[in-house]
């Protein structure tokens, strides 16, 4: 065997190549190690059987770190082999360059799915051996500077991780500049990992701090050997300049570390590196004022969206178990380092428990919070006291003991084991019951809420319902493949297991199968239920937590684990989530944000409008819905008569009426309708040829004005009467009235124009080349905000001759609107993003959150929340009396306080960054 440094010891070499292939090629694959050793590549192959779950696994995880290439040797056992599909996920992990070569016939469908995207190199012809080999050698060396780059780079990250993240490890100055270039400009295969890009932002925070401190040390020096006045003022006016220039480059380089680690999965780190941006900001009064709208973007996107709250960091290898104490108060760990971890939900450790002889799995705290049960390698379930105290061993089980979990009264436990059985206890540790009939490894074990039934879930694919005295009651079939965590629903009226397949089973309690839930492309290892049973938590071996509702629509993924995801659990009020993982730590999540609140549709939502009176949110969408929406979030009632597709909508100023705009299948025009408030349909007003667009309701209230596919802006009573057409010609888009309700602008087809309305003529008209989608008016009335699908937003000053153009959205704006109060503008843009900006036009800020385009915004009455709706079926209500830097430097500090007082690995001045922050209200 090539042998490898072990995990612990600094990698000094790298190979060509790492064979991944079963023991049966053998022989194929010595006469292929000889080739290539021939033609001087370097390879990395075992020639042993590696025994599971034994230290030759981390071996074999870092041959294929250290490794150029991962090439698989493709046959009907390597597809069928488990441990050959644990290296391809490592190899996926590191973003290795995967090389599939194919060695006998094989099923399609067998093979991995990330190996049958690419194209196998043939060596199913002894033959033609040379020829092959040739074709596979020009597939190693293809970008090989780069690709021994990529990992050069993955060995320095994976060696900074293992060291603790030793800043000493870090990268500095030309080797980080060249790495940030890499993840930068280079759009190659293979990709950088997560942990990649961590690695390089931390060593570009490092270095900031070094050359700040060098900084204030040259100033220092400086203004100690002055001794002329004139040369005093000179060098301390060259010495300021300097420094100032600095501390902006400084902020910069934070916001983009932080923008950086936020879209990488690094949340926590996104918000340190923002909040450094911040409070350098603060104490930069003189910076350029462009800067501030900079720094408060990657800020407000850190707070928005941060739901990591704390990871614990103290377990030396993997953590497999978590669970809450009854007063959510404390949270304990199980890992594979043998320990088992108490924990204040602060981070702080409390005590570590060792006692099992090997790796421990998992934990169950009883529901009086008395006594601890582990799990474990040694074949054992063992009972602690909180203390540390151990209180009994309970043994029986043939192999490793994979999940315990006491009774509702907790009088009872339960154990799952690889040996195929699980056992029933007394608390005392009496043996009650042997449960066998499962057919592969036992991997989880859960009681009912109310303790009638207990639920299994095994590798055999399928999960086994018991009764409460061990009796077989049911077998519930899955879908063919490893079962990893079973659970029952809160009310008890369902179950749902964790699938390899990516996807969650879900059955009734009586064996009828539910919808599954989820469409991941990942294994599900763990699922937990929320405490009201509205949601699913589940951990993906793509480090992410995904949440659910029970109709299988996905509300969130949490990145932030830098491994597979063991387990999932909510604490016993629901208000925090803890996750464990292959990176060795423990994170506790807060879902949702408390300043800004997600609603989700079932299709695209293309325009969303508050009324003025109750405050209630009404939106459109693709599928010709109306919705209303409770504060809390449900939809309350959901509205449709004629439209298939709803395009803009409006509420009229008093609250009572809702106007629409869409298209009609059966007639297939663009039909405006009317609705009351309150969800009762009024009556047709009238089409617009094939599309119906926009709507807008004059500020008395009394009249609505559509456009459409006609060209036509049509005006009607809300009776019902047509009062007036204006001809405005082509596709119109947008329409809106003048707060004094004199005048109508209508936007389209590289036109706007501005009618009198008493007069039924054009004032002023504009032609651009660019299509304008929306407008909205000063409430002064002095003022047109216009949409462009140029990427900008305009501002046309009646009293000008020409709108300005506002720069910084990068695709198409598809809405506006101004605030209430006329100080602050909206737009939302096909780049996911919304932005405001000042009545002047100035950048306040850029909120980012949505997955897809934005296709409407709109601010409530008070203008402190502001409404965006997107192509990712998703509305969000943001909480804009946020957004000041101040404000959300205090919120920030708030959230990661815990997070800086117990967090080991931070550095003092890490830990101090929050020092002399006045805590806000809004933060507790």
């Amino acid at each position: 065997m090539v042998l490898l440094p072990m995990a612990n010891d600094a990698l000094k070499s790298q190979y060509h190549v790492f064979i991944s292939y079963s023991r049966r090629n053998k022989a194929f694959v010595k006469q292929l190690f000889e080739y290539l050793r021939q033609c001087d590549r370097t390879v990395w192959v075992d020639w042993e059987d590696i025994p599971p779950l034994s230290q030759w696994r981390d071996e074999i995880r870092q041959g294929i770190l250290a490794a150029d290439n991962f090439l698989f040797i493709l046959s009907p056992e390597s597809a069928n082999s488990m441990e050959c599909h644990k290296e391809v996920e490592w190899a996926l992990a590191y973003q290795k360059r995967l090389v599939p070569i194919i060695i006998q016939p094989i099923i399609d469908t067998d093979v991995h799915p990330a190996l049958r995207e690419i194209n196998w190199i043939y060596f199913d012809n002894p033959d033609q051996f040379e020829q092959s080999g040739q074709t596979l050698l020009q597939a190693l060396d293809t970008d090989l500077d780069y690709v021994r780059a990529h990992t050069r780079l993955l060995t320095k990250t994976d060696e900074w991780s293992q060291h603790q993240r030793d800043d000493s490890l870090l990268l500095r100055g030309q080797v980080l500049e060249t790495a940030e270039r890499w993840l930068i400009e280079t759009h190659k295969k293979p990709s950088f990992t997560q942990a990649q890009r961590e690695y390089v932002a931390t060593s570009r925070r490092a270095e900031t701090r070094r050359q700040r401190q060098r900084q204030r040390l040259q100033v220092l020096a400086l203004g100690g050997i002055t001794m002329a006045l004139v040369v005093v003022t000179g060098v301390g006016l060259v010495a300021e300049s300097r420094r100032r220039q600095a501390v902006v480059q400084g902020i910069e380089a934070l916001s983009a570390a932080s923008t950086a680690n936020f879209s990488l999965g690094n949340p926590l780190t996104a918000l340190m590196a923002g909040l450094q941006a911040g409070r350098q900001l603060q104490s930069a009064p003189w910076a350029d004022p462009e800067l501030t709208p900079r720094v408060l973007s990657t800020l407000a996107e850190s707070v928005y969206w941060t739901h990591e709250r704390n990871h614990l960091i103290g377990h030396s290898n993997w953590v497999f178990g978590a669970d809450f104490s009854p007063d959510g108060n404390q949270l304990v760990s199980a890992s594979l380092d043998g320990s088992l971890k108490l924990w204040h939900t602060n981070g702080e450790l409390l005590k570590t428990l060792e006692g099992h002889d090997g790796k421990v799995v998992d934990v169950s705290i009883s529901p009086d919070g008395q006594v601890i049960a582990s799990a474990g390698e040694d074949g054992t379930v063992r009972l602690w006291h909180p203390d540390g105290e151990l209180l009994n061993t309970l043994e029986g089980h043939q192999a490793w003991v994979t999940s315990v979990h006491f009774s509702p009264d907790g009088q009872r436990l339960a154990s799952a084991s690889l040996d195929g059985s699980v056992y029933l206890w007394q608390r005392d540790g009496t043996l009650l019951q042997q449960l066998t009939g499962h057919t592969g490894p036992v991997l989880s074990v859960h009681f009912s809420p109310d303790g009638r039934w207990l639920a299994s879930a095994s590798g055999d694919g399928t999960v086994r319902l018991w009764g409460r005295d061990g009796a077989a009651l049911q077998v519930l079939p899955g879908d063919s493949s490893s079962l990893f965590e079973v659970r029952f629903s809160p009310d008890g009226q369902s179950l749902a297991a964790a699938s390899e397949q990516g996807k969650i089973l879900h059955w009734q309690v009586d064996g009828t199968s539910l919808p599954t839930i989820g469409d991941s492309n990942h294994k599900l290892l763990a699922l937990a239920y929320s405490p009201d049973g509205r949601v699913i938590g589940a951990g993906s071996d793509d480090g992410q937590v995904h949440l659910w509702r029970l109709n299988g629509q996905r509300l969130a993924s949490l990145p932030g684990h830098q491994g597979s995801v063991r387990h999932v659990a909510f604490s016993p009020d629901g208000q925090f989530i803890a996750t464990t993982g292959e990176d060795n730590t423990v994170r506790l999540w807060q879902w949702p944000s408390p300043w800004v609140t997600p609603r989700f549709d079932s299709d695209v939502v293309t325009s969303v409008a508050v009324n003025p009176t109750t405050g209630q949110l009404v939106s459109g969408s693709d599928d010709g819905t109306l919705k209303l929406w409770s504060p809390a979030g449900t939809v309350t009632a959901t509205l449709q008569r004629s439209l298939v597709v709803i395009n803009g909508m409006a509420v009229s100023p008093g609250g009572q009426y809702l106007a629409v705009a869409g298209e009609a299948e059966e007639s297939g025009q663009g039909l405006v309708e009317l609705w009351t408030a309150a969800g009762q349909f009024g009556r047709p007003l009238g089409s617009h040829g094939q599309w119906a667009n926009g709507v807008a309701f004059s500020p008395d209230g009394h009249q609505i004005a559509s456009v459409g596919g006609d060209g036509l802006v049509r005006l009607w009573s809300v009776a019902g009467q047509s009062l007036q057409e204006l001809d405005h010609g082509g596709n119109l888009f947008g329409v809106g009235f003048s707060p004094d309700g004199q005048r109508l602008a209508s936007a389209g087809e590289q036109s706007l124009k501005i009618w009198n309305l008493a007069a039924g003529s054009v004032e002023r008209s504009l032609t651009t080349e660019a299509n304008l989608y929306s407008l909205s008016f000063h409430p002064q009335g002095h003022t047109l905000a216009i949409a462009s699908a140029d990427h900008r937003v305009g501002l046309w000053s009646l009293e000008s001759a020409a709108p300005r153009w506002l720069a910084g959205h990068t695709a198409e704006v598809n809405f506006v609107q101004f605030s209430p109060d006329g100080t602050r503008l909206a737009s939302a843009s096909q780049d996911q993003t919304v932005r405001l900006w000042s009545q002047h036009g100035d950048p306040i800020v850029a909120l980012a959150g949505h997955d897809e385009g934005v296709k409407a915004v709109r601010f409530d009455a008070g203008g402190t929340t502001l409404i965006s709706a997107g192509e990712d079926n998703r509305i969000l209500v943001w909480d804009l009396s946020i957004l000041q830097v101040e404000t959300l430097v205090q919120l920030g500090c708030a959230w990661i306080q815990d997070y800086l007082q117990t967090n080991p690995t931070l550095t003092e001045a890490e830990q101090q960054l929050c020092d002399g922050v006045t805590k806000d209200a809004k933060a507790d």
